[in-house]
């Protein structure tokens, strides 16, 4: 499955939330971290598909798990 090309950061952070990651935002990025795996999402309005690619790599999940979560 492929990934969405345009994105909200808040559908990106919600799904993160949503696979149990805690949440802090500030300055231009929203840090999401679980244990000790930490990811960082651009506070833009749409993120780009490589963006959201590089997220759900970073949080350890897969393309199918993600999606399910948006």
């Amino acid at each position: 499955m492929t990934l969405p090309s345009d994105v909200s950061n808040e559908r990106v952070v919600a799904a993160l939330v949503r696979a149990g990651f805690s949440i802090r935002e500030g300055g231009k990025h929203t840090v999401a971290w679980k244990g000790s795996t930490q990811v960082s999402v651009p506070r833009h309005r749409r993120l780009k598909q490589g963006t959201v690619r590089a997220i759900v790599r970073q949080a350890g999940l897969t393309n199918e798990q993600f999606l399910a979560l948006l």
